[in-house]
């Protein structure tokens, strides 16, 4: 066998690898990083997805800005649509919330805020929303806003030149949020009901997470430079147990090291899977965390996600991805089940889809490019007694 042959074969199998979707896999197990003592293993009781539909049930819109954040409230009876347009002079939006049975819609107000995240207390009377220079809590039954969290200012945004928070993430139990008080720097963290703040976590970081039981909260490491113009940021994940608040570290092992080789983008996303099995992180590229056995395994495509285009269902079966088309795959396998392609998707420049799940895991709401949001019944087969 020619060293040429071989050469070619090398390079068929890497451009295989890097175009057709699924995991990675170089014919080994993955690679696991261990960090202290292994979580105890957990039986894989997970089974694969073996087909799934989508059938279009409405259109919701049309909304006066572009579309910034989608959220269903626990009870899965309403939908929640904040949009924005922003300019020099006078940035403008509006906030709406749907009936997901009647389709109609039960409030709607005009705001000057472009909200860009979502979170909902458990019992679902609180909104949080996520502004670029601060966080609105709004009171979903008289549907008025009660309150505001972190304005930049006070978290020293402006001294450091950024006028942007970053990530946001609320505990399971409503109680408390964190928020990445400037992209790419420390966590702040804050009691929802005082409004005020109780923990810091200082380093650099972008996107956060608290896992599903809520004992554990996840940080992805942010880009930074160093003294000498070197940007570093390696694809680190930072793990805190809430009860100790001790740091372990999870790094990538197939992560290149050195001078020019580095992450060269902030890890965007942090995701728990709800059943707390895998966190999904994204950057440069996405990787899939085995929680129980500290295992990585690299993703793709797609290689960039961002916090509002990626969804686990809430049975953890499938991951959900809208990035001018809706792709669906399995999270057991990471094979592709589903694509589907919509006018409403189609590639605008500057604008990007937004999903939702909701907690049924029965309807898919997606953010359209035209200001409108698609509601989407999700249909799998039953699963054999």
């Amino acid at each position: 066998m020619s060293r040429q042959y071989v050469a070619l074969r090398c390079l068929a199998i890497m451009l295989l690898s890097w175009f057709i979707p699924g995991c990675e896999d170089n014919g080994n197990q993955p690679t696991a990083t261990r960090v202290g003592e292994t979580a105890a293993s957990q039986k894989d009781t997970q089974t694969s997805v073996r087909k799934v539909t989508l059938k279009k049930r409405a259109v919701l819109g049309k909304h006066r800005g572009n579309l910034g954040a989608l959220i269903f409230t626990p009870d899965g009876k309403r939908l929640i649509v904040g949009s924005g347009w922003r300019t020099w002079f006078r940035p403008k939006g509006d906030l709406a919330v749907w009936d997901t049975k009647t389709l109609k819609r039960i409030h709607y107000k005009f705001i000057r805020e472009d909200y860009s995240a979502f979170a909902i207390t458990p019992d679902g009377k609180r909104l949080v929303a996520k502004e670029k220079s601060h966080v609105d809590i709004w009171n979903l039954d008289s549907f008025k806003r009660i309150g505001e969290i972190g304005r930049i200012y006070k978290l020293g945004g402006l001294s450091k030149g950024s006028r942007e928070l970053g990530a946001m993430a609320l505990s399971p139990d409503g109680k408390t949020l964190a928020v990445v008080g400037l992209l790419g720097t420390s966590v702040h963290m804050f009691d929802l009901d005082t409004r005020r703040e109780i923990r810091v976590l200082k380093g650099c970081y972008s996107a956060v997470a608290f896992s599903p039981d809520g004992k554990t909260f996840v940080a992805g490491e942010g880009v930074e430079f160093t003294d000498d113009d070197v940007l570093r940021g390696a694809g680190t994940i930072f793990l805190w147990d809430t009860d100790t608040w001790t740091r372990q570290i999870w790094r990538d092992p197939k992560q290149p090291k050195g001078k020019g080789r580095c992450q060269r983008f902030s890890m965007d996303v942090v995701l728990f899977s709800p059943d707390g099995r895998f966190i999904l992180n994204s950057g440069y590229r996405s990787r899939m965390w085995d929680v129980s056995q500290q295992a990585v395994r690299p993703i793709s495509p797609p290689r960039h996600l961002s916090p509002y285009n990626v969804v686990f269902s809430p049975d953890s079966r499938m991951l959900v991805t809208v990035f001018n088309k809706i792709e669906i795959r399995d999270v057991k396998t990471c094979r592709k089940l589903l694509t589907v392609k919509d006018r409403q998707l189609a590639n605008v420049k500057g604008n990007f889809g937004h999903v939702a799940f909701s907690p049924d895991g029965k309807t898919l709401a997606t953010g359209g490019h035209d200001r409108t949001v698609i509601l989407w019944d999700v249909i799998t087969p039953a699963k054999k007694p």
